[in-house]
This record gives structure tokens, C-alpha cells and sequence, in this order.
């Protein structure tokens, strides 16, 4: 028997090392002063003038070196080489976790990635397990403008600070797993689950009995096929956003809900090129990049804006490709609005070409800096 297990350590160490060989660690120096290190695994065939969906994978334990390795080892390494998914895998260490002190470091990590890479649909998917999978949801609560997916085997929020903040992960699909043998970690993803459905997000929770952290039949495999799942759904809905809005309710129904996942290129897919809105201020007149611009701020970090048509009127125009709306609506972050403009048809449905939006709170943009 000690034989066994000598050949067994001595098998993974040699792993390990392989596995050290293969793919090198890089230091990215961040504004907060710490630096992330990092590894990346490229699939096979790697090309970098194409797009690759791109896993933010967070190691258990310690998030050390060693930590990363095992990852590597027992998850996202050959497997996504082979599955074609990039995988960039950070460390923190210096006894830093990435929900307990060295978190700022990831949206800058992000960025360097999405520098180096073509992201697929220019948002990345987390994982991670255990620990691990307490600082994805961390970075996700975060950037939730940054990624399509979050799935953990086990994990949720770490910090009641972040409990509270679950409403920002609308737009970004939630797959959870969790063994019997962990009370603990079964707990925290069922009443996880639950707020997230509450707050009608997409999410979906597993049991999985006598299985321990991580569940042992969440292999890589597994864990990628669960990935090209979300990765399928999240192209679907894609597909479905491109549509032609076919009637004027339509398209201000679909501005509506995008607002209110703080969805800005579903948004903006709702104008003309040339539209012009009055957005909360009448001497504002604003194009549409002007728009974009004092709004993806707001968008990036999650927020929200939700309305509620209380009471709507659309008007033909002459020609009837053209038509006047207005509408009353109410809205958790603003009050009582008033919104009324022009919609026009293009492209063979309809688009809003003039839009003017008063309502009674105030919501401060941030300058374009034109």
C-alpha cells in the first residue's frame, strides 16, 4: 500500500511539473500596486485572428501556484485545449484570495486578455470551485457587464455585502452544483439559487448526492460541457436580438427590458444610426454615440435602469413608415417619466429615430468629455 501511494505522488508530482513546463505564468503590473500572475491555456489549433470563448478560471485553496496546477490538471487545461476554449487561470498568494483583498486586480486582467484575444461576443464565462468559486461569483458581481456565464461546483457570494448585490448578475447565466457531503456549501447554493430566481435571473442548481468539494463527477468534460451549453444558449439569444422588431410596441418593449438588464448593446440595437434622444435634461440633444458614450458606464458596472408602461399611445404618421409615441411609465430609479418620440421603419421593421425621456429624479451621466 505505501508503495502505491509513493508511485501516486511520484506520478503527480511528475504531472505537476509537466504541467509547469507547459504553461508559463505572466505578471500583469495593475494600478492597485499588487501584480497578476496569471496563466493561459490556448486550445489546440490556436489561430489569433479568431474569436475563442474565453473561461476566467479561479483556483481553489489558496489560489497559489500549486492551487493553479491542480486546476489545470483535473479541469481546464487538456480538456480545453481540446474544446477549444481559452482559459486564463490567475494566482493570487501572499495569503490574498480573489474575494479577500486581491479582487482588484481582475477587471484589469480582463482588459489585458480582451487586449491580447478576440473574446467571443466580447464577454468572458468564470468558474471556479470551492474558493474558487466564491471569488467567480465576486468577479462577476463586479463586472457583471463582462460576463455570459458563471458556473460553480460549489460556490456563491462570500460576503453578505455581495448577497446584496445578486440583483447585477441579470444577463449573465448562473450554473450551480453542489454535493450532499457539505452541508455548508449545499446550503449556501440553495438559498443562493433561490434569491437569484426571486430576482428572475437564469439559474440553475444541482444536488449531487454523496459527492464532496469539488463533486467528483463534475470532471472536465463535465464542467466544458456545461460551458458549450450556456455558450450555445448565450449565441441563441444573440441571434434572437438581431431581429427585426415587426411592430412599434415591439421595439419600445425591447428598449424597456434591456434597460432593465442594464443590456446597452440590446439597447442601442432599438435606434436608428441617426437617432437623437432628450434624455432626461430638455437641453440635451444628444446623437446616439453621444449616448452610448455617457451610458456605458452605467451599463459596464450592471446598472439598471426599470420602467413600466402604464399607459401608452402610437400614432401612424402619413405614408404609415412612420409613427409618434408617447407613454407614461414608472421607474424604480427615476420616478414617474414621461417618454415620446419618433419611430421610424428600416431594414424592414421599426426603430426609434427620435426619443425624449423627462422623468422626475434626476439621473447624473458622466460627460462625454467632448
Amino acid at each position: 500500500m505505501i508503495r502505491l501511494v509513493l508511485a501516486a505522488l511520484l506520478a503527480a508530482a511528475v504531472a505537476s511539473t509537466a504541467f509547469a513546463d507547459r504553461w508559463k505564468t505572466e505578471g500583469l503590473p495593475t494600478e492597485s500596486g499588487l501584480t497578476a500572475e496569471f496563466t493561459i491555456v490556448e486550445p489546440e489549433g490556436f489561430d489569433p485572428d479568431a474569436t475563442w470563448p474565453v473561461l476566467l478560471a479561479f483556483p481553489a485553496g489558496d489560489q497559489d501556484a500549486d492551487a493553479v496546477l491542480r486546476g489545470l490538471h483535473h479541469f481546464w487545461g487538456e480538456t480545453a485545449e481540446k474544446r477549444g476554449w481559452l482559459v486564463v487561470t490567475p494566482l493570487a498568494g501572499d495569503g490574498l484570495r480573489f474575494h479577500e483583498g486581491a479582487e482588484d486586480v481582475v477587471p484589469e486582467l480582463l482588459d489585458e486578455i480582451a487586449r491580447r484575444y478576440r473574446v467571443e461576443g466580447g464577454r468572458f464565462h468564470a468558474a471556479g470551485f470551492g474558493v474558487g468559486g466564491l471569488s467567480a461569483f465576486r468577479a462577476a458581481i463586479d463586472s457583471p457587464g463582462r460576463f455570459a456565464s458563471l458556473v460553480v461546483f460549489p460556490g456563491g457570494p462570500a460576503k453578505a455585502s455581495d448577497v446584496n448585490r445578486l440583483d447585477r448578475l441579470t444577463g449573465v447565466r448562473v450554473r450551480m452544483f453542489a454535493g450532499t457531503k457539505n452541508e455548508d456549501w449545499l446550503k449556501l447554493m440553495q438559498s443562493t439559487a433561490k434569491q437569484l430566481a426571486r430576482l428572475g435571473i437564469d439559474v440553475q442548481a444541482a444536488t449531487l448526492e454523496d459527492e464532496g468539494v469539488p463533486p467528483e463527477s463534475i470532471t472536465g468534460d463535465v464542467l466544458f460541457g456545461v460551458l458549450e451549453q450556456v455558450r450555445q444558449e448565450v449565441a441563441a439569444e444573440a441571434a434572437d436580438a438581431g431581429a427585426r422588431f415587426e411592430t412599434p410596441d415591439e421595439v419600445l418593449d425591447a428598449f424597456q427590458a434591456a434597460a432593465a438588464r442594464g443590456n446597452g448593446q440590446r439597447l442601442f440595437e432599438c435606434f436608428t444610426d441617426d437617432a437623437v434622444a432628450y434624455w432626461l435634461d430638455p437641453e440635451s440633444r444628444w446623437t446616439k454615440e453621444e449616448l452610448q458614450e455617457r451610458l456605458r458606464p452605467l451599463f459596464g458596472t450592471g446598472d439598471r435602469l426599470r420602467f413600466g408602461t402604464e399607459e401608452r399611445h402610437v400614432d401612424p404618421l402619413p405614408g404609415g413608415e412612420a409613427a409618434a409615441f408617447d407613454e407614461e411609465m414608472g421607474s424604480f430609479e427615476l420616478g414617474n417619466c414621461r417618454a415620446s418620440g419618433v419611430l421610424v421603419q428600416q431594414g424592414g421593421g421599426w426603430l426609434i429615430h427620435r426619443y425624449a425621456l423627462d422623468c422626475r429624479q434626476q439621473l447624473v451621466l458622466p460627460s462625454s468629455g467632448r
